[in-house]
């Protein structure tokens, strides 16, 4: 019966040959040596890749890395000026709402917010017991500052 690839981790095998902790020297040995199994080179290449790519602490300011200070950063938008509503629901506004609307959405959009003010929401809209997928796929939608154009337009 043919014996088994080794399967194990990086660390173990070079604890086993070299001892002490796992380096790019000793991952260099490894992948180096005339009996190193493929797996060897896998793991040493990994580990090699891994860690001279890896920006420094000391180096921060010279990595094509950005380093944020909060990996919970809050989205920003496309700058998108554009304000789409259901065809039916642009012609219910009143001009001023509609003029609100599209003011609020440039506004925003100009200064790269992601989402216009929650003072300009529009209400009714939506038809009551209508699902999303509906609203969007049978719903004819406009561009509020010019009902001419499809949403995307």
């Amino acid at each position: 019966m043919a014996e088994k690839a080794y399967r194990g981790v990086l660390k173990t095998r070079i604890s086993k040959l070299y001892g002490g902790d796992v380096t790019i020297g000793k991952a260099k040995k490894l992948k180096a040596r005339p009996t190193a199994t493929n797996r060897d080179k896998q793991l040493a290449n990994w580990f090699i890749n891994m860690q001279e790519n890896r920006p420094s602490p000391g180096k921060m300011t010279n990595t094509p890395f950005k380093m944020s200070s909060s990996p919970f950063k809050k989205q920003k938008g496309g700058g998108t000026t554009k304000t789409c509503l259901p065809a039916a629901k642009i012609k219910s506004l009143s001009p001023e709402k509609r003029a609100q609307l599209v003011s609020a959405k440039k506004s925003s959009g100009a200064s790269g917010k992601y989402k216009r003010s929650s003072k300009t929401n529009v209400s009714g809209a939506r038809p009551k017991g209508a699902t999303l997928r509906d609203w969007f796929q049978k719903e004819d939608w406009r561009r509020v500052d010019d009902p001419s154009k499809k949403c995307g337009e």
